[in-house]
C-alpha cells in the first residue's frame, strides 16, 4: 500500500510538496480551500495586459529554487524597463540613489547585525535584541534624516508595511538573504512571462485529479495509524502524513497538533503587512516611484499600459496617488483583490511584528521533529518567508525530512 500524504493548501508550496511527493511514489491529496491554485500568486488578464493581484517579482540572482522551477517548466522570465525611480517626499520628487554614498554608509552599518544572522533560524540569542520596530533599531544608526527617510522609502519595497510596526529582525533577514543591505536595495528583479501564476498552474497540471477545490479543512487529529483530517463539511480523510502550507494568517483556523497557544494568539494577530496592490489605466507614461509616511509605491506593467499602487490596504487609491504625486485619473475603476479580506490568506506577503519571530522558531523546531505533521507554508519558511523562493524552499524542506523518517 503506498505512503499517502495529504497536503493542506495549493499555493506554491502545497504544489511544490506534491510535486516532489509524486517523483518518490507517495500517494497525495491536496486540499485547497479556493477554487483555483496559486495561492497569493493571483495573475488577472485585463485587456491586453497581466495583472498581478499578489506576487510579482523574483531576483534571478537569488533566488536559484525559483529559477530551477521556471526551467523545469520552460517558462521563460521578463527583464523590467531599466526606468530611473523616484522618491516622493512631500508631494515633491527626485531621483533615488540607493547607492549614495550616505545609503552606502548605512547599508554597511546595518550589515554589521546583518552578519549576526543565522539564515536557517528565525532567532537566536545572538539576533534577539534586533526584534524590534524598525523605526527604533533605524534611528540607533548614524545618518541625517534625509537619509533616514530614503531608506524606509527603499526598505518599503520590501516590506509594504508600516516601520513602526514590523520588526527589524525580519527585514534584517531579508538583507542577510540577499547576502547584504546594499544588495537587497540594488538586486535586479524579474517577471515571470504569462504571469506569475503560470507557475503554479505548471505544477498544478499533472496533479488536477488529486486536488480537491473549495474544501476547508477544519481540523488535523493524531489517529492510531497516521491522522485523520476533518473538513467543514464533516468529511473525514485518512493519511499517514500532513504537510500544512496555509498563510500564517490561517493557521489558527485548523486545529492540528503543533497548534501551541502562542502560535493560535500571534495568527489571530496577523503580521503587519496590510498592502493593497490596485491596477489603474495611466493617463501618461511615469517613473517608478516609492514615497514614505506612509509607504507606498507605484509602476508600470510591461507594456506599460497599466499601473499599479502598492499601499496600506486602509489608504484609498486616490490618497495613494496623490502621495506618490501620480498623474493620474481619479481611482475608482482601480482593480485590486484585498488580500485582508480574503478568508483564505488575511493578509498580504510575509512581514512579522516583534514578537512573532520566536513563535515561528519554535513552529519550525516542531515541523522538525514532527516530519508526518508539518506546517511548511512560505509564510513560515526561515529562507525567504513572504516570497515565492520561500514557498518553494518550504515545499522543497517538507519532502525530504518526511521522505528521510519514512527511511529509518
Amino acid at each position: 500500500m503506498p505512503f499517502h500524504v495529504t497536503i493542506i493548501g495549493a499555493g506554491v508550496a502545497g504544489l511544490t510538496a506534491a510535486h516532489l511527493l509524486q517523483q518518490h511514489n507517495c500517494s497525495i491529496t491536496l486540499i485547497e480551500g479556493g477554487n483555483r491554485v496559486g495561492g497569493r500568486t493571483f495573475t488577472r488578464q485585463h485587456e491586453r495586459h497581466l495583472e498581478e493581484q499578489g506576487a510579482e517579482f523574483f531576483h534571478p540572482a537569488h533566488h536559484h529554487r525559483l529559477r530551477a522551477a521556471l526551467e523545469e517548466s520552460g517558462l521563460p522570465a521578463q527583464d523590467l524597463k531599466d526606468l530611473a525611480t523616484l522618491w516622493v517626499s512631500a508631494g515633491k520628487g527626485k531621483l533615488g540613489d540607493p547607492v549614495h554614498p550616505e545609503i552606502k554608509a548605512l547599508c554597511r552599518h546595518i550589515d554589521t547585525d546583518v552578519a549576526l544572522i543565522n539564515p536557517h533560524r528565525w532567532i537566536t540569542p545572538e539576533t534577539a535584541h534586533l526584534d524590534r520596530p524598525f523605526t527604533e533599531y533605524l534611528a540607533k544608526h548614524p545618518a541625517s534624516d534625509t537619509v533616514h527617510s530614503e531608506f524606509l522609502a527603499w526598505t518599503g519595497t520590501l516590506t509594504g508595511a508600516d516601520p513602526q510596526e514590523f520588526s527589524a529582525l525580519g527585514l534584517l533577514r531579508d538583507f542577510k538573504m540577499f547576502g547584504t543591505t546594499e544588495a537587497a536595495l540594488t538586486a535586479v528583479e524579474q517577471r515571470i512571462a504569462g504571469g506569475t501564476m503560470q507557475l503554479a498552474l505548471s505544477l498544478a497540471k499533472p496533479l488536477m485529479p488529486q486536488i480537491r477545490f473549495e474544501t476547508r479543512v477544519v481540523a488535523v487529529h493524531e489517529a492510531v495509524a497516521g491522522f485523520e483530517i476533518i473538513t467543514h463539511t464533516d468529511e473525514r480523510i485518512s493519511a499517514d502524513a500532513v504537510i500544512i502550507t496555509v498563510p500564517f494568517n490561517t493557521l489558527h483556523q485548523c486545529q492540528f497538533p503543533g497548534l501551541f497557544p502562542a502560535l493560535a494568539q500571534a495568527s489571530r494577530n496577523r503580521h503587519t503587512n496590510r498592502s493593497r496592490k490596485r491596477w489603474f489605466d495611466p493617463e501618461t507614461i511615469f517613473n517608478p516611484r516609492i514615497a514614505t509616511d506612509p509607504t507606498s509605491l507605484s509602476y508600470l506593467d510591461v507594456t506599460a499600459s497599466a499601473g499599479c499602487i502598492i499601499a496600506a490596504d486602509e489608504i484609498s487609491g486616490d490618497q495613494a496617488a496623490a502621495h506618490l504625486d501620480l498623474p493620474i485619473a481619479p481611482m475608482a475603476s482601480a482593480r485590486s483583490h484585498s488580500w485582508q479580506d480574503d478568508p483564505l490568506a488575511a493578509g498580504a506577503w510575509m512581514t512579522i511584528r516583534p514578537g512573532q519571530a520566536l513563535v515561528l522558531d519554535d513552529l519550525q523546531r516542531w515541523s522538525i521533529q514532527n516530519p508526518r505533521c508539518q506546517v511548511a507554508g512560505g509564510d513560515v519558511s526561515p529562507i525567504w518567508p513572504g516570497w515565492i523562493e520561500g514557498a518553494i524552499a518550504a515545499g522543497t524542506s517538507a519532502v525530504t525530512r518526511l521522505i528521510q523518517s519514512t527511511t529509518h
